[in-house]
């Protein structure tokens, strides 16, 4: 073999073998789980108002609407038209005659800006939409939060039932082993901490059903593992009553009805405008047989007698006192809201802080007590059990309402336009509806 030829061959082993060791690096930098994505309440409630699946129509809708609005800004209502005519001639000349005109209707009720008020009141209403899209993105988002972060408690909850019903039977085999506990006492033993850890397992499913919600809400992909992080029993500031109900005037459900009704009307005034008389302008050349040209003038109009879009602006009027009475209804409506979620957001909080003052604290004492004694030999498993269930319902009990009072206040701040990501904001448009 020629030293070239073993050369040659040494460098292609050498380059496998490089291959095969940096292969299994590789894959294993591949495979390599994604970092989980932390998430607390406000990062929730930001993607949620940002990136949501659910915005898509909005958007949708919002971007016709400007389409909308660059449609409505011609120079010309309608198309100009050309007629042709041309015939022979009999008599004293004969021959073929030939004319030509081209006509424009000129509108006499101002059709353009009619036009173009309606599709900026249209094109304000759907901003407004998706205002109010992103605020119940935003809240969503929020709620999905507070499910998920329970769902994690609940399971912290129950593994350290797990464990204090672990120690139980581990006293128990002592005892049986010892003769100071029955058959029955060392089975019950067992029963309860096979059921801890069977709710364990039920916590664990509601987590992940809870996270797969809340990836969706804040538009993340469902693989992609998360963690929600922060407390679920932090208050935030306290919210006047006089602001609060102050703070619905920039509510964009409100404005969104007004601008609907105002979208109503000028829609109306559209029909309307679009029906009225018109003038037709154009000249008009013709060629005689005989050889003449004959130039002409022309105008031409209507007899104002009907209104032939009568019956369609009859109709957007209609949905304009409609649009109207809905914001009337929604005001109340979210007056009386904004009334109960006060009340309620005091009520939850009281009632998760009583919890756990006067319910958890005497709860993890008792079953504290209850297994040392019955660790000495002065109680029995009852005992323990009874002490060991009323724990655990209180722990529960006071997680369902902090998760409440975290939800109520979530409600309140989307309604007062405080949420963040969600804020009230006043869309700015070259032109208002008018």
């Amino acid at each position: 073999m020629s030293r070239h030829l073993r050369h040659a061959l040494g460098i292609a082993g050498a380059l496998l073998i490089s291959s095969y060791a940096t292969q299994p690096a590789a894959q294993e930098a591949h495979e390599s789980p994604q970092r989980p994505l932390r998430v607390s309440v406000d990062d929730a409630t930001r993607r949620g108002a940002q990136a949501s699946p659910e915005l898509a129509p909005a958007r949708a809708a919002s971007r016709a609407s400007q389409r909308a609005r660059t449609a409505s800004r011609q120079a010309l209502t309608s198309n100009p038209r050309v007629e042709l005519s041309a015939g022979p001639r009999w008599g004293a000349d004969h021959g073929l005659d030939v004319s030509a005109g081209v006509w424009q209707d000129i509108p006499l009720a101002g059709v353009g800006t009619s036009r173009e008020r309606a599709a900026d009141a249209r094109a304000i209403s759907a901003r407004f939409m998706l205002r109010g899209a992103e605020l119940q993105a935003a809240l969503t988002a929020g709620l999905a939060w507070v499910d998920a972060r329970t769902a994690y408690e609940l399971v912290e909850v129950r593994k350290a039932t797990v464990t204090s019903t672990r120690k139980l039977l581990k006293i128990t085999e002592s005892r049986f082993a010892e003769g100071a506990a029955t058959l029955g006492d060392r089975a019950l033993s067992r029963s309860i901490h096979g059921a801890a850890k069977a709710a364990v397992l039920d916590a664990e499913g509601r987590r992940f059903s809870a996270d797969l919600e809340l990836a969706y809400a804040i538009g993340v992909n469902e693989e992609r593992p998360l963690v929600s992080v922060g407390r679920l029993d932090a208050d935030g500031p306290d919210i006047p009553e006089a602001a609060a109900f102050a703070s619905l005037a920039q509510s964009p459900e409100l404005r969104r009805m007004a601008a609907e009704s105002r979208a109503a009307w000028a829609a109306a005034s559209q029909s309307h405008a679009e029906g009225a008389p018109s003038l037709s302008l154009g000249p008009s050349v013709t060629r005689e047989a005989n050889g003449d040209w004959v130039l002409l003038g022309r105008v031409s109009f209507p007899l104002p007698l009907v209104n032939p879009r009568a019956l369609e602006a009859a109709e957007h009027e209609k949905s304009a006192a409609l649009a109207r009475a809905e914001y009337a209804r929604l005001k109340r409506s979210l007056r009386r809201e904004v009334h109960l979620l006060l009340h309620e957001r005091t009520h939850a909080r009281r009632t998760r802080d009583a919890l756990a003052k006067d319910a958890v604290e005497p709860a993890a004492v008792a079953q504290a007590e209850a297994l040392l004694k019955y660790s000495l030999g002065k109680s029995n498993i009852q005992e323990v059990s009874i002490a060991q269930r009323n724990l655990l319902d209180a722990k529960e009990r006071w997680l369902l309402a902090a998760a409440d009072a975290r939800a109520t206040e979530l409600k309140l701040l989307a309604i007062t336009g405080r949420l963040p990501g969600a804020e009230f904001q006043k869309p700015k448009s070259r032109k208002a509806a008018r």
